[in-house]
């Protein structure tokens, strides 16, 4: 077998005893890159593919630390006294995030190997085998390193280890068949299954846009036609999909493929604070959190089909 111990990647967290990403206790994987910009997304420093400063100014003192630990002369005191920094300048070489005595400042994305990422994941075997749980690859859209996961995931399999997928599904099909060839699980992201509301949260000329769901959708199909097992997630976000409509376009798309789970998933704000750090625009803020009751009616509705579906995680 092809030795890919050595190919790399960009990850941005590994995240141990989690028990949202499939089945039993689980360490998933985040990597960097995303070709959407969904509003409500929780993990903006996924969206970009190379590494990135965040800057907490919540917990910055403007001590000054960072700005001669610069190489590239990013850092400066503004006429208020405020510590800033040039983003154009900046390398993200992480010499401020060292010198920092208050934790102010984190790099968002380490290169890995496969070799590094396997060695911490055979750490975790105990939890996998007694909860039946395994490994789940996350992003970003994981699509975008297809090589590194794909090799990620053959490792996994090598050592019995349970692998899973999270994906929007936004990828040519050769990307996605070397994300899935290895996988157990794949767990779908379906935002919307309408095109132009779809086409909102994509990149690319509108003619690209319009046609990006059909890949997705034509992904799923293909992914079922070869037997793997998939389940549909979805995040209800108040004003964009949490109408009835939404949830009978869904059920009618997993029961055309032979999907048998939908997971709906409550709106959120935890990610709000990374938006501040990266200087991103969080166009959600004074949208409320959904409380996991106010699903229920959908649940209903999509068991009422004769299929399963949780609320939460």
């Amino acid at each position: 077998m092809e030795d890919t111990t050595k190919l790399t990647g960009m990850v941005f967290n590994v995240e141990r005893y989690r028990i949202h990403d499939g089945s039993g206790i689980r360490t998933s994987l985040f990597l960097k890159g995303c070709d959407m910009a969904c509003p409500w997304c929780s993990n903006p420093e996924s969206q970009r593919s190379e590494k990135e400063l965040g800057v907490h100014r919540n917990l910055c003192k403007n001590c000054g630390a960072c700005i001669g630990a610069c190489p590239q002369q990013a850092v400066s005191r503004a006429a208020d006294g405020t510590v800033t920094t040039d983003r154009a300048l900046c390398a993200a070489c992480g010499a401020c995030v060292h010198i920092c005595p208050h934790e102010a400042r984190e790099i968002y994305g380490e290169i890995m190997t496969v070799g590094e990422v396997m060695d911490g994941l055979k750490k975790d075997m105990a939890f996998f085998m007694r909860s039946g749980g395994g490994v789940t690859v996350s992003g970003g859209e994981p699509a975008l390193q297809a090589d590194f996961v794909r090799a990620v995931m053959r490792e996994c399999k090598s050592e019995c280890m349970d692998t899973a997928l999270e994906t929007c599904g936004l990828a040519n099909w050769d990307a996605m068949w070397k994300c899935c060839e290895y996988c157990d699980e794949i767990l779908f992201d379906v935002k919307t299954l309408v095109p132009v509301q779809f086409s909102r949260l994509t990149a690319g000329g509108i003619d690209t846009r319009l046609k990006a769901l059909e890949v997705v959708k034509n992904n799923i199909r293909a992914l079922r036609a070869r037997d793997k097992t998939v389940i549909f997630r979805c995040v209800i976000v108040p004003g964009f999909n949490d109408d009835a409509a939404h949830i009978k376009r869904t059920a009618d798309f997993a029961e055309e493929t032979g999907v048998r789970q939908i997971d709906l998933l409550p709106f959120h704000q935890y990610g709000k604070h990374k938006y501040a750090s990266l200087r991103m625009d969080y166009t959600l803020k004074d949208v409320a959190a959904l409380p996991e009751e106010l699903l229920e009616p959908f649940q209903k509705q999509i068991e009422q089909r004769g299929l399963t579906c949780t609320v939460g995680g």
